[in-house]
């Protein structure tokens, strides 16, 4: 149960340390100008790669956003 909220609090501040509002003009000019990739992206495409994330909220196969363990990106 720690260690479950530890990864829970882990990803919560991740998400929080790139928490971004921007007016729709500002994000349409972000796409085209900026190389990065937006902050939304940036966050939840990164999270769902790791076991941890889904092993801390709970997040079972039929959740929207779901990547099957055999699709996530590993490099170690």
């Amino acid at each position: 149960a720690h260690r479950k909220k530890a990864y829970k609090d882990f990803f919560v501040s991740y998400a929080v340390s790139w928490r971004t509002k921007d007016r729709p003009q500002k994000a349409k000019q972000a796409l085209l100008l900026d190389r990065h990739a937006p902050a939304p992206l940036r966050v939840n495409k990164i999270v769902q790669q790791f076991e941890e994330f889904y092993y801390a909220f709970d997040i079972a196969p039929d959740t929207p956003g779901y990547i099957p363990p055999e699709k996530r990106v590993v490099l170690w």
